[in-house]
């Protein structure tokens, strides 16, 4: 899969999102982690058909795990984390964005 994708949080929070040649890249891009972002060779991904796919990753900073089930068929990204999993109130967030621009990379 070779994708950009850019999509918005109910929040106004906004990332862009890039797996060309097995790297995944994500950058904020509005938000409280505006200039926030990572490039990342260790990312599993799975085709799902009828343009869905289910990404994750293991962020060793901060640390946490992210998965992403990314539907371009109805513009939705769901996603869900584990933020600072190794401190004593660990964050939990089950999200959904709106895809607002999506392009192939040759």
């Amino acid at each position: 899969m070779n994708k950009v994708l850019t999509y918005r949080y109910e929040n106004g929070s906004s990332v862009l999102l890039s797996i060309e040649n097995d790297v995944l890249a994500v950058e904020w891009l509005s938000g409280p982690f505006k200039g926030k972002g990572f490039t990342r060779q260790a990312f599993n991904y799975r085709d799902l058909g009828e343009n869905r796919c289910l990404i994750n990753w293991h962020e060793h900073e901060g640390p946490s795990f992210v998965t992403l089930l990314i539907d371009e068929g109805v513009g939705k990204v769901h996603g869900t984390a584990l933020i600072a999993y190794n401190q004593d109130e660990p964050i939990e967030l089950f999200e959904e964005a709106t895809i607002i621009e999506t392009s192939q990379v040759k």
